[in-house]
C-alpha cells in the first residue's frame, strides 16, 4: 500500500507557483528531461527572482518525484546558490552550493565528481565577495587537491 501511495504521488499533478501563476506539473521521465528543464529556466529572459522561484519549485518537484540526492539534484540545487550569488544572498548561495559539494564529493553512484570545480569555484567566489580569505584559500587548496585525482571534466552546459 505505502509503494502504491509513493508512485500516486508521483503521477498526481501537483501545484507548482512560478512566475507568479499556478501551474499544473507531473515528474518528468528521465534525468535529461530534468536537466533540460534545469536549462531552461536558467537560459530565460526573466528576471533572478523570478528564476530562483522556479528552481525552488521544480526542486520541491523533483523531491517529490524522485528523492533522490543525486547529480541531477545536485545540479538543480547547485544552479540555486548561482542565481543567490547573483541576488547577493550569500547566506543562501553558500548552502546550496556545499549541499551540491556534498553530494558530488561523495563516493556514491550518485556523484558526479567532474561537476565539483563549478560548485567549488561557486563557493570561491561567495568568499571572495564576502571577504573570507582564509576559507577561499582553503577552497582553493582543495580543488587544487581534488584536480590532481579527477580525470578532466567532459563539457557540459553548466
Amino acid at each position: 500500500m505505502k509503494g502504491m501511495m509513493l508512485s500516486a504521488a508521483c503521477l498526481v499533478t501537483t501545484f507548482l507557483f512560478g512566475s507568479g501563476m499556478a501551474v499544473f506539473a507531473q515528474c518528468l521521465p528521465s534525468p535529461q528531461a530534468w536537466l533540460d528543464e534545469i536549462a531552461s529556466i536558467e537560459n530565460r529572459e526573466d528576471a533572478n527572482a523570478e528564476k530562483i522561484t522556479d528552481l525552488l519549485s521544480l526542486k520541491l518537484q523533483y523531491q517529490n518525484c524522485n528523492g533522490d540526492h543525486d547529480s541531477v539534484y545536485a545540479v538543480l540545487i547547485h544552479r540555486l546558490g548561482s542565481f543567490y550569488i547573483l541576488q547577493n544572498a550569500y547566506e543562501e548561495a553558500i548552502q546550496y552550493t556545499r549541499e551540491a559539494v556534498s553530494i558530488n564529493n561523495s563516493h556514491t553512484p550518485a556523484a558526479q565528481r567532474s561537476f565539483l570545480a563549478h560548485s567549488y569555484f561557486n563557493l570561491a567566489l561567495i568568499y571572495e565577495n564576502i571577504n573570507l580569505r582564509p576559507i577561499l584559500k582553503s577552497i582553493l587548496t582543495a580543488v587544487s587537491r581534488w584536480r590532481v585525482t579527477t580525470p578532466r571534466k567532459n563539457s557540459s552546459p553548466f
